[in-house]
């Protein structure tokens, strides 16, 4: 008897056990898909998602095809995962005080308009180092009064960019800026360049702001 009571007890015991693990996935998985909702709305083809609050965006995220997302001012959005984006067209406004950031390389292949508030800021990785900021294949639209902070701004491939960095426009790179296809670049605010800045030959640059390059340009 006693040893049957011992065998109850430890049944009794799994079982407990197996209700807390399966009580802590449902309310995991609950917690998993409220972060995650604005992420998944992201994916629908002509989605508008406007992130009110701090969120953190992992695993492979996808963008619909003229989708809109609008960063709330104030607001951190943290892209923690590659982008699934290549032929689809995005605007992404980021407003006053609000921040988009990279925390991994990104490289962006759809065709993007990137808005920039003042005060608000694209960054690629963490400070003082930063991480490369990779803008490829698509058309590409970047209307910045806040800040761009990066290790190296690679603007590739053969589609056309147009940059207008305005008059509290930072862009600030540890390394280079390369410029690739028939890119335009406006500059009337400032732009920092710790080593060079590297232009195609298709490319113009037009400069009525300030420019410091450690190393010059190509």
């Amino acid at each position: 008897n006693v040893f049957n009571n011992y065998l109850i007890f430890e049944m009794i015991k799994k079982f407990i056990h197996l209700l807390n693990c399966a009580f802590f996935f449902l309310c995991f998985s609950v917690i998993i898909k409220a972060q995650t909702a604005n992420q998944t709305a992201m994916a629908v083809n002509g989605a508008i998602v406007n992130v009110n609050s701090d969120e953190t965006w992992s695993n492979e995220i996808k963008f619909g095809d003229n989708s809109t997302l609008n960063i709330k001012s104030g607001v951190l959005l943290t892209f923690g995962g590659n982008l699934n984006d290549t032929g689809k067209t995005v605007t992404i406004n980021i407003e006053d005080g609000a921040k988009l950031k990279l925390a991994q390389v990104v490289n962006f292949n759809g065709n993007y308009s990137f808005n920039i508030s003042k005060n608000a800021s694209l960054v690629s990785g963490d400070s003082p180092n930063f991480s490369n900021l990779t803008i490829s294949n698509g058309n590409i639209s970047i209307e910045n009064y806040g800040n761009i902070f990066a290790s190296v701004l690679d603007l590739l491939g053969d589609s056309q960019k147009v940059i207008n960095n305005y008059n509290e426009g930072v862009i600030n790179v540890n390394s280079n800026i390369n410029i690739g296809g028939e890119t335009k670049f406006r500059n009337f605010g400032s732009i920092y360049v710790g080593a060079r800045y590297n232009n195609s030959a298709k490319s113009l640059y037009m400069n009525c702001g300030a420019i410091y390059s450690k190393e010059g340009f190509n």
